[in-house]
């Protein structure tokens, strides 16, 4: 089993990755550097077709198109920009992770895979990733 760690000091962000879960990483000792230590285990188990209300929700907080596709044994999310319309960030559903991608008129311009986590984390990391490339 795998982890995902933060660990922050002051509200700054000191170190993050992902690690194998061992008992001394549960018991990883608070420094004068390190004030707090969050841990995420890894859920493989959420796939992007169970979320389709959320992203529902997600679009008309974020006044974005939603479009949901499934084909070729995977599972893909699209929002598109109302204002640009040319601007879509798309996730794909492989697994354990989601390959993300930020498109102009079809082109990739920016592509990342992310390791699937926390849902809410997740969710929270959709709307910025929206936010970020769609509304500015």
């Amino acid at each position: 089993m795998f982890v995902w760690l933060y660990i922050e000091a002051s509200n700054r962000l000191l170190a993050y990755g992902l690690f194998p879960w061992t008992t001394s990483v549960a018991s990883y000792p608070r420094t004068a550097f390190a004030s707090s230590l969050s841990i995420f285990f890894i859920n493989e188990k959420f796939n992007l077709a169970d979320g389709v209300v959320k992203f529902v929700g997600i679009s008309s907080e974020m006044d974005v198109t939603f479009m949901f596709n499934t084909c070729d044994n995977s599972n893909s999310i699209t929002f598109q920009s109302k204002q640009k319309k040319e601007y879509q960030v798309e996730f794909v559903d492989f697994g354990s992770q989601v390959k993300v991608s930020n498109k102009i008129n079809s082109n990739v311009v920016k592509e990342n895979l992310w390791e699937k986590a926390d849902w809410d984390q997740f969710l929270w990391a959709v709307r910025g990733r929206c936010a970020s490339f769609l509304k500015n």
